[in-house]
Parts: C-alpha cells; sequence; structure tokens
C-alpha cells in the first residue's frame, strides 16, 4: 500500500513525500496464533525450567530469588559472568519440581525429540495413583512403555507465549539476566511478521513496471 512509501513519482500517504525523500515505512501483519522463533527457541525453553507453568511464577525460593537479584543488579556484570549466572540460575530451578507459590508440580521440559521446534513437560504420576499404575505395568510390558511416552504433554506455542507473559515484571530480571530489564518474555515469540516498505520490494518495483 501506499502508506509504505511510493515507488513512483507520487507521493506516499504516510509522511507526504515521494521516493526521492522517504525511504519507505515498514508496517506489520499480525498472526493469528503465535509461533516459536527458531533463533530464540533454547531461551524459550530455559524460561520454561524457570517457572511455574501454572502460575508463571519463578520456581525460586525467596532467599534464591534474592540472592540471584543482588548478582544480577551488580552494574560490573559482564558477557561472560552475566552467562554463567544464567546457567546457575536455570541449573537451580531444575531442581525445583514444586512451586512455592502455588504448590502445582512442575516436570521436565525439554525439546521434543524428533520433533522440530516442539516442546513438551513431563508429568509425574500422582502419589495416590501411583500404586495403579505400578500394577497395570507389572501385568503388561507394553502399557508400560506407553504410560511412560504418555507423561509427556505438548506445550503449544499459544500456551508458552500466555505462560511467559504473565510473568511478574519484577522476575524478568532474573529470566533475562539483566538488572532493569522490563521487556515481556513472551516476545521471544514471534506474533508479528514485519513487512518491509515498498520500494525495497522487488515484486512491487516489478508490478509497477509492468
Amino acid at each position: 500500500s501506499r502508506s509504505q512509501g511510493t515507488t513512483t513519482s507520487d507521493n506516499g500517504t504516510t509522511c507526504g513525500q515521494n521516493l526521492t525523500d522517504c525511504i519507505g515505512h515498514f508496517e506489520y501483519i499480525d498472526l493469528t496464533m503465535p509461533v516459536f522463533h527458531v533463533g530464540f527457541f533454547r531461551m524459550t525453553i530455559q524460561m520454561l525450567q524457570c517457572i511455574c507453568k501454572g502460575c508463571s511464577s519463578l520456581l525460586l525460593s525467596g532467599d534464591q530469588r534474592e540472592s540471584f537479584m543482588k548478582q544480577v543488579s551488580n552494574p560490573n556484570l559482564d558477557y561472560l559472568r552475566r552467562k554463567a549466572l544464567h546457567k546457575k540460575i536455570v541449573a537451580t530451578s531444575k531442581k525445583i519440581s514444586i512451586c512455592v507459590n502455588c504448590g502445582a508440580k512442575n516436570g521436565v521440559v525439554k525439546k521434543a525429540v524428533g520433533a522440530v521446534l516442539k516442546i513438551v513437560h513431563s508429568h509425574s504420576v500422582p502419589a495416590d495413583q501411583e500404586k495403579h499404575y505400578v500394577a497395570a505395568c507389572e501385568d503388561n510390558a507394553e502399557l508400560a512403555t506407553a504410560l511412560h511416552k504418555g507423561k509427556f504433554t505438548l506445550l503449544s506455542p499459544l500456551a508458552v507465549h500466555k505462560i511467559l507473559s504473565n510473568v511478574d515484571e519484577r522476575d524478568i530480571p532474573l529470566l533475562m539476566v539483566r538488572s532493569g530489564e522490563r521487556r515481556s518474555p513472551g516476545d521471544v515469540l514471534i506474533t508479528k511478521i514485519p513487512v518491509p516498505p515498498n520500494c525495497i520490494r522487488s515484486s512491487v518495483v516489478s508490478e509497477v513496471s509492468s
């Protein structure tokens, strides 16, 4: 559209300037559903390993959170130390299975085996049902394999976006390992596709010429 600039002698509708004076304007297309960003896929998994999949709270205890926050707030934190600190935060969070905020159980979060850009979350067998699972598996070996696979639930991009978008603003610096960070973790997923200006899109220029 002409709101993105012009490829002729006409003036664009956004700034009213012609091709000589205007380099064009970017627009975007809203996606119906979010999708994982291949460049941030590993980071997405690591953030999910640090937060409760039920209430989006950090899995860290109060003392752990306070300790890590002090380290994150260090103004002299360079790239290598920030990377090591992030690794430590993720490793500590992965050891915690019960959310201190809502009491929900959190299992392993990992990339789905044999799949592209898919994330799974494991669910442990409830304590009151464990004996029934054990008895069933003893009677049927194939059932044991099926139950093991069934413990993993696929986390859709929509579900992940909702979980990450609900993270408390005060916890964001710990996930990003950057003091003062306020951008939503949900931004690591793609919700919009940028559309470049008309003047740098060869297809638009070709249509005008023809």
